[in-house]
């Protein structure tokens, strides 16, 4: 828990909260939340997870920062890869959508080979119109 205090000021401050405020919301006495601070005082595991819930972040980024970036760089690329994915997605529906176009009877693009491809794979598409 070396890195406790320090983040907890560190996520106080961040709220702008002094030290009396904090201990308000957090229900333990100014001096207590000092010496939490300060590295004077341990708290038990639901002490922690109460005040982190209380600064709405997770129990692990009060104790172990490093985990936290790890976990958020780890999001940040999920998120990219998410938006890559659905890039790739509107773009094999557009694929699927001119494809479906070009094989109606009587347009400009049927072809009877593609429509006896595509009934034959077990594709079935409806009239649209």
């Amino acid at each position: 828990m070396e890195y406790l205090g320090t983040e907890l000021k560190k996520h106080r401050k961040k709220k702008q909260w002094s030290q009396s405020v904090a201990a308000r919301f957090f229900n333990i006495s100014t001096s207590a939340c000092s010496m939490i601070e300060n590295g004077h005082l341990t708290i038990t595991l639901n002490q922690l997870k109460k005040i982190a819930a209380i600064l709405n972040i997770h129990p692990i980024a009060l104790i172990d920062p490093q985990t936290t970036i790890k976990n958020e760089n780890a999001i940040q690329e999920m998120k990219k890869r998410l938006v890559e994915l659905d890039k790739k997605i509107l773009s094999l529906q557009l694929e699927l959508i001119n494809a479906y176009e070009r094989i109606q009877p009587g347009s400009d693009y049927s072809d009877t080979k593609t429509t006896t491809a595509f009934k034959t794979s077990g594709w079935q598409f409806r009239n649209m119109t």
